[in-house]
């Protein structure tokens, strides 16, 4: 997605495509988040916290990247209830198992796939 489509979608308030950039944009900030928070955590020291200096630039930077991630996630919550709602929420947790989606079966469902894409 380009950032002038992203602000143009961004400008329709209210309508799907604003709330699916919004998923997209929360999406994203979880994944530089995450990125931030390995990165910042290999810069830090064993010794800093438990000696106490927490004055460190990597650790407030690692800090800043779980809260990122942490309000990112919420975000993303509240997009997914938005876009389908509690039956969206009900089928993430739903561990009943369904024969068509056996892992046996994904190569052949990927062929098929390939032979009759859907963009």
């Amino acid at each position: 997605m380009a950032p002038a489509d992203t602000a143009k979608k961004l400008q329709q308030v209210g309508k799907p495509i604003w709330w699916w950039t919004l998923h997209q944009l929360a999406n994203t900030l979880m994944l530089v988040a995450v990125t931030l928070a390995v990165v910042s955590g290999k810069l830090q020291n064993e010794h800093w916290l438990p000696k106490g200096e927490l004055n460190h630039p990597a650790y407030f930077a690692h800090l800043l990247a779980w809260l990122i991630l942490a309000l990112a996630l919420g975000l993303h919550l509240l997009m997914s209830a938005k876009a389908g709602g509690l039956a969206l929420w009900q089928s993430m947790v739903n561990v009943n198992y369904r024969a068509e989606e056996d892992p046996r079966q994904w190569p052949a469902k990927v062929r098929d796939w390939l032979r009759h894409p859907h963009w």
